[in-house]
């Protein structure tokens, strides 16, 4: 996975750590830190495959599983660890959503596990920054949609001003506001 971050044959990197990562949690046993560890890495694998447009569905399913299943093995003791799987599976959710995959669910599913990880985040952090836009683009997504349009479009204004002055000092971030 590593090579693939650094641009070295993305694709084919990515592919060959998620068929290792899977063969290791055929050796480890369910309850070790080994198992566990092998779980986040995979599914950020597969939400990196899901972007650059391969197999994006079913990557993005998968991904959503792993989440869900590393989220009990870390158990709610792990609190940043859960914020953080709750925003990585609300993007995925997101991105299924926005690929047509049940996008009513998903998309309200997405708001809910980016609310969790607001609350956990420090309000000063990338990840609290990330998740305030993520939610604003999943409810501008939801009011497109017509779910509950003006109260959706709204909380989305209100999120993208509030992820414009968080990322004020981030100009890349920034950017994107």
């Amino acid at each position: 996975q590593i090579l693939a971050e650094n641009g070295i044959k993305p694709l084919k990197n990515l592919e060959i750590a998620i068929e290792l990562l899977e063969e290791s949690r055929d050796i480890f046993e369910k309850e070790s830190v080994d198992y566990t560890r092998t779980l986040p890495i995979e599914s950020q694998s597969r939400l990196k495959l899901a972007n650059m447009g391969i197999n994006p569905t079913e990557n993005l399913r998968a991904a959503v599983k792993i989440i869900r299943e590393s989220k009990e093995c870390f158990g709610p003791e792990n609190v940043y660890f859960c914020a953080a799987s709750s925003m990585d599976d609300g993007v995925a959710r997101k991105n299924l959503a926005e690929s047509g995959f049940e996008p009513i669910e998903n998309l309200e599913i997405a708001i809910e596990l980016f609310d969790e990880s607001k609350k956990i985040f420090p309000k000063d952090s990338q990840e609290y920054a990330s998740v305030v836009m993520d939610e604003a683009n999943a409810r501008l997504h939801l009011a497109e949609l017509g779910v509950d349009g003006l109260r959706n479009f709204q909380e989305s204004i209100k999120l993208y001003q509030e992820g414009k002055e968080l990322n004020k000092e981030r100009i890349f971030d920034y950017a994107w506001v």
